[in-house]
């Protein structure tokens, strides 16, 4: 499963950023997303904290590809709300699974920290921060409107 989510979110990326057949996107972003909540599902976390990080590093250069090309300004607009979604879609994945685990597990003292719940920490902070730092780009009216792929 872990391989087959790395391949559909690279897939999912690959749309976005070579622009090609993006008719498919929300069908692959879907595909992405469900293997996604599934492995969140599982403990242990078989992602782990550099990887959920590199992840949403891609997921934010994405973003900021979609903005810097030379494309016509409603095309650039539907490709940079789609790669929007598909992060803001990630990221509320790993806050549900994070709470779930808060819930699950109350937390006394640091060192009581569930194990997944570190491997999700760092990717959660991560993307906490590109969204304080880049409230100009996610942050704005959307003239597009957008189909919802959500699992």
């Amino acid at each position: 499963l872990n391989k087959k989510f790395i391949l559909s979110f690279l897939h999912a990326h690959g749309r976005l950023f070579t622009k090609i057949e993006i008719g498919f996107f929300f069908q692959i972003a879907g595909q992405l997303l469900r293997e996604f909540t599934c492995l969140l599902r599982m403990s242990p976390l078989p992602l782990n904290s550099t990887r959920l990080v590199q992840l949403m590093a891609i997921n934010m250069f994405t973003i900021n590809h979609t903005e810097g090309t030379n494309l016509d300004p409603e095309c650039q607009a539907l490709l940079q709300n789609y790669a929007l979604q598909l992060s803001f879609e990630m990221f509320r994945l790993l806050v549900d699974r994070a709470t779930n685990l808060l819930r699950n597990h109350p937390i006394q003292e640091l060192s009581n920290i569930p194990e997944d719940l570190n491997h999700l920490l760092p990717a959660i902070k991560v993307w906490c921060d590109w969204l304080i730092i880049n409230e100009s780009v996610w942050n704005r009216p959307r003239p597009v409107q957008i189909t919802e792929f959500r699992n």
